[in-house]
């Protein structure tokens, strides 16, 4: 009992720092509800998918909306952005693979997963647009400038209108856990507007 009450200042500290990560634990693990039912629908041009009510527009153009987390000091953005397509390039995993190369990011060999669309688990009927050719890249990656990051990239190219979406999330390494998931499951729920 002495090391207590010699000790109750440091012990209150150490009980602070507990009820503080407690407080955190809830409030990460209500996120995901939180998300679902707060998140609001996001168009542009002719796709849609729900995205975080937290997440905030940084920048904005015809062609591209970035976002970020503005409540938090989190190294993390998202950006979606439309482009004509280059009819050269035959399949999204060739175009992914040039914008990885056009934007200097290597990814890490261990750690990179490339996914095609009949892999991706999108949770509607967009698998069965045959005028859409889907690759999704992520893993652990270096940009031109060695800095480390986590990176998330779908490429939907859209035949039928000569043009594709470059989503991607951009982190650090540990971000990268934190809005990642959210990044993903957005586009998991994305419509295709005819």
């Amino acid at each position: 009992m002495e090391i207590f009450t010699e000790n109750l200042g440091q012990w209150l500290f150490v009980g602070l720092i507990l009820a503080a990560m407690l407080y955190t634990a809830f409030v990460i693990k209500d996120e995901k509800l939180s998300y679902q039912e707060n998140s609001k629908v996001f168009l542009f041009h002719n796709f849609s998918f729900p995205i975080p009510s937290w997440w905030s527009t940084k920048k904005t153009s015809s062609n591209e909306v970035v976002f970020h987390r503005s409540d938090t000091k989190y190294e993390w953005k998202a950006s979606f952005q439309v482009f004509k397509l280059n009819e050269n390039i035959p399949h999204s995993k060739d175009l992914i693979l040039n914008i990885l190369e056009e934007k200097g990011i290597q990814l890490d060999e261990l750690n990179k997963e490339v996914h095609s669309k009949d892999q991706l688990k999108f949770k509607n009927n967009i698998l069965k647009n045959d005028d859409l050719d889907i690759t999704r890249i992520e893993g652990t990656a270096s940009d031109k400038n060695f800095d480390r990051l986590y990176y998330d990239c779908f490429v939907i190219i859209n035949r039928k209108k000569s043009e594709y979406l470059l989503c991607e999330s951009i982190s650090s390494v540990l971000n990268g856990l934190v809005e990642g998931p959210y990044f993903e499951e957005a586009l998991f729920q994305l419509n295709l507007k005819t």
